[in-house]
């Protein structure tokens, strides 16, 4: 059902302007929040880990929302196919890419360090517009039709899009010629990862960009997304490289932790702009 919302989304861009799309995708959107149990739920359990003093009608408010905005996140990815001039100029503001240049300047590219909020995937692409060369670390969506929809939307952008099972070889090839690498750090790519404190609660880092850090010397930068006074404001955060030195758990355990403190602050600014619609926390 999921891929069908995707294509009526995309045909109402063509047919109808962005403004237009959006307040349809929204109306879409509040019918899957109301027949999608399971993924209402988990939004839902996630938003009350995150927040366990709200009331469970401002969680389902909240979540109504998140899910309201995961449709205009979608509608304004793919509204770059249109070819407007001045778009992405126009939607998407830029604050410390100088960060991006500083990482780059060590010589052995810099990896992007993001999450699923606001919109990562217009960040990317108005990045790529730029001429920065960026690597977009993806996971495949359940669906194949969705993934291939995605996958051809990035590269129209000019991202070149790693799968997770390549990841290894292809993120140390683009950091090697002194490419950005972006990877999701909110949520591991399989069950194993690095224990971490979250909203005071435990769940699973992924290690992927620490290790690939670690093992190349590639400075790190972080980056958060968000929409604010009818725009996406995406921050660079200054770059770091870690100590190569001592104990190498505990050297991911601190990138993790210095990622997530800031991805909180995030989330508690702008809660209905976190797009997880897999549990963050196991034990709920």
């Amino acid at each position: 059902m999921l891929y069908y919302f995707y294509i009526i989304g995309l045909f109402l861009l063509r047919i109808a302007s962005r403004t237009t799309a959006c307040r349809i995708a929204s109306f879409l959107a509040r019918a899957k929040y109301i027949l999608s149990k399971k993924d209402r739920e988990t939004v839902k359990s996630n938003l009350r880990n995150a927040f366990p003093q709200a009331g469970e009608k401002e969680i389902s408010l909240l979540a109504r929302k998140t899910f309201e905005n995961f449709g205009r996140y979608i509608i304004d990815f793919f509204s770059l196919t249109k070819n407007e001039d001045g778009y992405l100029d126009n939607v998407m503001h830029i604050t410390g890419a100088e960060n991006i240049d500083r990482a780059l300047d060590f010589g052995k590219g810099c990896i992007i360090l993001t999450a699923h909020f606001g919109n990562w995937e217009l960040t990317g692409c108005a990045m790529a517009k730029q001429g920065y060369k960026i690597n977009a670390v993806a996971l495949a969506h359940a669906d194949p039709r969705i993934n291939e929809l995605f996958i051809r939307q990035r590269i129209r952008c000019g991202i070149k899009v790693i799968p997770t099972g390549k990841a290894k070889a292809d993120c140390l090839k683009a950091l090697n010629r002194g490419e950005a690498v972006a990877i999701l750090g909110d949520r591991p790519y399989a069950d194993h990862g690095i224990e971490m404190d979250f909203f005071g609660k435990k769940t699973l880092a992924p290690r992927g960009a620490a290790l690939f850090s670690l093992k190349n010397g590639s400075p790190i930068v972080l980056v958060f997304s968000y929409w604010e006074n009818g725009g996406y404001r995406a921050v660079f955060e200054e770059p770091f490289v870690l100590k190569r030195e001592g104990d190498i758990d505990k050297e991911l355990a601190e990138i993790s932790a210095r990622f997530f403190r800031r991805f909180e602050h995030y989330i508690k600014k702008y809660p209905a702009q976190w797009y997880m619609f897999n549990r963050v926390w196991k034990e709920n």
